[in-house]
């Protein structure tokens, strides 16, 4: 994901961090060779980075989640920034 921080001079954004219940930041699981890996996740720009709630991502660690995909599903709380101004 690194290609999408930055295109020459100009940065495009920042990887936002997540972690499961357990602190765990691995979302993709290779079964094969038993390899847990950090592939998935949200590259924000420094606007967008200012509305992330708490300034970081989940990821998904209910039971079964690895039955119907190797990824695990990661998601951002965002903050309308309207709404933000408002209070």
């Amino acid at each position: 994901m690194r290609r999408f921080y930055r295109k020459g001079d100009f940065d495009i954004g920042a990887l936002v961090p997540a972690s499961d219940s357990r602190g765990e930041q691995w979302t993709y699981f290779y079964h094969k060779q038993v390899v847990y890996s950090l592939v998935d996740g949200f590259v924000v720009s420094r606007s967008l980075a200012q509305q992330v709630v708490a300034g970081d991502g989940h990821i998904v660690d209910i039971p079964g989640v690895l039955l119907g995909s190797d990824h695990r599903m990661v998601y951002l709380d965002l903050a309308d920034p309207e709404l933000v101004a408002a209070d």
